[in-house]
């Protein structure tokens, strides 16, 4: 116990200051507020137990926004690799008719969002078009909600975005036609 008094104690004038000035920031790498938590990560990025300068407390920043986004890139990776080995009949459907009308794509392309990531169905890199297949689930009204969500946020990011239904993807003729009005 008095090891971790010792570890938790820092210059309280300069502690202020660090969280002050950088506050957002620290909510933002630790997904909370937990002053404990912070004086902890200040600590072990700087390796010292005193802030003594601000310049300390935004170098703690700097070396945590890296260790978060090394963090981050890898739970992306891991959920896209489980979606990759596990597609759906829509998406293996859409897949060979993106071959059929030779059209290049991402699948399952990870987009990252500040602190979090999305995972996308289909990605055209050349048009900045995604395309989503949607599943049953998307008709519940939470799901509804998460995903106008997430289809604002990367309409922001200037990208066009796009959904099809499960059951359209069986319909060659209106996927078409409804691809050909996309890639306009």
């Amino acid at each position: 116990m008095e090891s971790k008094k010792k570890k938790t104690t820092l210059n309280k004038s300069k502690w202020d200051d660090c969280i002050t000035l950088f506050r957002k920031d620290w909510e933002l790498i630790l997904g909370s507020n937990n002053l404990d938590e912070i004086q902890l990560l200040v600590q072990k990025k700087i390796g010292k137990k005193n802030i003594k300068e601000s310049e300390d407390c935004k170098s703690a920043i700097d070396k945590a926004k890296e260790d978060r986004k090394k963090l981050l890139a890898g739970r992306a990776e891991e959920f896209r690799e489980k979606l990759v080995k596990n597609p759906t009949e829509a998406e293996l459907k859409f897949k060979a008719f993106l071959k059929m009308m030779k059209i290049e794509y991402d699948f399952q392309k990870i987009i990252y969002v500040g602190n979090t990531f999305y995972i996308v169905d289909f990605y055209f890199p050349k048009y900045n078009i995604i395309i989503e297949i949607d599943g049953g689930y998307h008709k519940d009204a939470l799901q509804r909600k998460k995903d106008w969500s997430r289809t604002y946020t990367l309409q922001n990011m200037n990208k066009k975005v796009f959904r099809i239904d499960n059951k359209d993807v069986d319909n060659i003729e209106w996927l078409r036609e409804r691809v050909s009005n996309i890639f306009k």
